[in-house]
C-alpha cells in the first residue's frame, strides 16, 4: 500500500509520489499497475542516500516493458540513467522476481546519477571509464542490498584474468564496438555475455577493499584510473 501522505497527484495511467532524500526530494512517476514499486523505490532511495548525497532532486520514472530479455535474463527490471537527476526503471511483470530486483536496480542507477553529478556530465567514453562506472554501481548495489545481479557474476575470476590480459592495452580506447562486445553482445564470439560488467565489478571491489577507510564519498568521486588502474592484475597490487 502507498500511504496517502506520499501521494501528490495521480491520473488514470500514472501515480505521482514524492519523498525526501536528505535535504532534497525524489519525485516518483509510476505506472498505476506498478504501484507496489513506489514504496520499493522510496526505500531504495532512502538507503542509497545514507551512503551518497545527491546535489539535485531526483526524478524516478517507473514503467512497464514487454521485453522478454528483461523478464528472462534481468529478473524483470532494467534501469537507465539519463543525466544527473533522472532515472528510468523498466519492469516486465512476467518475471516474479521484479519486486525483489527493483531495489538493487534503483541503487545501481542512483550511483550513476551521483557520479554524473561529480563529473558535470562530462563522461569519459574510454573502456577504462566504462569498467569503473559500471563496476562502481554494482558494488554500490551490493552495499545497499547485499545481493548481486547475474551480470556481476557472469564470469569467473579465472576468466576475468584472461580477459584482462586481452583488453588491458585498450583501456584508453573509445571504440563502441569493443564496448558492445565486452558488455552487451550476447553471441559470445569475442567475450562472454556481460563480461565487462563482471570484470568491472571484480576490479572495483578489490580497489574499494584496499581503500575501505576512505568510504563512498571518495569512491564516487575517484577517477577511473584510481578505480581501475592502468595495469591491474587480480592481486594486491595495481
Amino acid at each position: 500500500m502507498v500511504r496517502d501522505d506520499l501521494m501528490k497527484g495521480s491520473s488514470k495511467r500514472f501515480i505521482v509520489a514524492k519523498s525526501r532524500i536528505g535535504n532534497l526530494e525524489a519525485i516518483i512517476v509510476c505506472q498505476r499497475e506498478l504501484k507496489p514499486g513506489i514504496l520499493i523505490a522510496i526505500t531504495a532511495l532512502s538507503k542509497a542516500a545514507t551512503k551518497l548525497q545527491t546535489r539535485n532532486d531526483i526524478v524516478l520514472m517507473i514503467s512497464t516493458t514487454s521485453d522478454k530479455f528483461v523478464s528472462e535474463s534481468m529478473q524483470g527490471v532494467s534501469g537507465f540513467t539519463h543525466n544527473d537527476h533522472t532515472i528510468s526503471i523498466l519492469v516486465n511483470t512476467e518475471s516474479n522476481k521484479w519486486k525483489e530486483a527493483m531495489e538493487g536496480t534503483i541503487a545501481h542507477e542512483f550511483s550513476h546519477v551521483i557520479r554524473f553529478q561529480g563529473t558535470g556530465m562530462v563522461q569519459d567514453r574510454s573502456l577504462r571509464a566504462s569498467l569503473a562506472f559500471e563496476g562502481l554501481a554494482q558494488c554500490f548495489e551490493e552495499e545497499i542490498t547485499g545481493k548481486l545481479k547475474p551480470w556481476s557474476t557472469a564470469i569467473s575470476e579465472k576468466q576475468a584474468k584472461t580477459i584482462w590480459k586481452r583488453i588491458k592495452r585498450s583501456l584508453d580506447s573509445e571504440s563502441r564496438d569493443l564496448y558492445t562486445d565486452l558488455f552487451i553482445r550476447k553471441d559470445g564470439k569475442r567475450f562472454p555475455h556481460w563480461a565487462g560488467y563482471a570484470l568491472g565489478y571484480l576490479i572495483v571491489k578489490k580497489t574499494l577493499a584496499r581503500n575501505s577507510k576512505k568510504g563512498w564519498k571518495w569512491a564516487i568521486a575517484a577517477s577511473s584510473k584510481e578505480l581501475i588502474g592502468s595495469g591491474f592484475s587480480f592481486s594486491n597490487h595495481q
